[in-house]
């Protein structure tokens, strides 16, 4: 991917992200207090290829997109180690803030 291409995908996703926001008063509230498992789903609508991550120490999910992770305020500086890939592997339980993850029987 070029530089320039990179770009143009990032302020997409940038503009597309601070439209949600934008979109009612309280979106940012929502989208960082049990909403942001759904935002991901948002983002990965969007943008086929995104992937959604839990981070069980902040109980906040990310969606990672190419190379950079967002939520609704935007990209974020995470630490990888703390993520876990949301991708079939584990079942939800309770809003974002609250869940458990637990292993998928059959995976």
């Amino acid at each position: 991917m070029t530089r320039e291409k990179h770009s143009a995908d990032h302020k997409t996703i940038l503009h597309f992200i601070a439209t949600i926001r934008e979109s009612f008063p309280r979106a940012g509230y929502i989208y960082t207090n049990g909403g942001c498992y759904r935002f991901g789903l948002i983002l990965k609508a969007a943008f086929p290829g995104a992937r959604l991550f839990y981070d069980e120490l902040a109980g906040h999910v990310y969606t990672k997109i190419g190379r950079l992770y967002y939520d609704i305020f935007g990209v974020q500086r995470v630490k990888p180690s703390r993520l876990r890939d949301l991708r079939n592997r584990y079942t939800t339980k309770f809003t974002c803030h609250r869940w458990k993850l637990q292993e998928k029987e059959n995976v």
